[in-house]
């Protein structure tokens, strides 16, 4: 059963990339002075393109590891848990994916414990001080290194050292 979804989400991935004449292409230029280009960028992709590729993502995570990556999508943090979120919907609206992000210079992440036990440090994660959070529900585009983490036996993904990009 898994060999059949794997073979129909291939298949999917396929048919997108001949309908959009080709692989995502990295950006060579930022969209703001602040931030540098990013390696994946997909703020260019169509929304069912970047919910396509997130979940690409989650299962080939060797192929994304320490990449840049810049997304667009919708606000979602969690106050008690210290976990922040950027949600994106397929172009239907009827399938979403969350891609969760640590801000650059944010220490109150439970990711940072785990690096932390491994001994991991990430480029800059001392330097400054969090960007205040937009409002739950807001447009965001957000940029960050890609990383994977294990939590509860199953390993997870995460952008970590991320900044919100305008």
């Amino acid at each position: 059963m898994k060999t059949l979804q794997y073979i129909l989400f291939l298949s999917l991935i396929a048919l997108l990339l001949a309908s959009c004449g080709g692989a995502p292409q990295k950006s060579t230029t930022a969209n703001d002075t602040n931030t540098p280009a990013a390696e994946v960028d997909m703020t260019t992709m169509s929304k069912t393109m970047v919910y396509s590729e997130i979940n690409f993502m989650r299962s080939n995570p060797e192929r994304y590891m320490g990449k840049t990556i810049r997304v667009e999508g919708i606000m979602e943090y969690n106050p008690l848990l210290h976990r922040r979120y950027c949600v994106i919907a397929d172009a239907t609206a009827c399938c979403s994916v969350q891609l969760e992000f640590v801000l650059k210079g944010d220490h109150s992440h439970p990711f940072l414990n785990a690096l932390d036990s491994q001994n991991m440090q990430l480029p800059g994660a001392n330097e400054i001080t969090p960007q205040p959070d937009p409002q739950n529900g807001s447009k965001i585009v957000i940029q960050g290194y890609f990383q994977t983490f294990q939590e509860r036996e199953k390993q997870s993904v995460i952008l970590t050292d991320a900044l919100y990009c305008h």
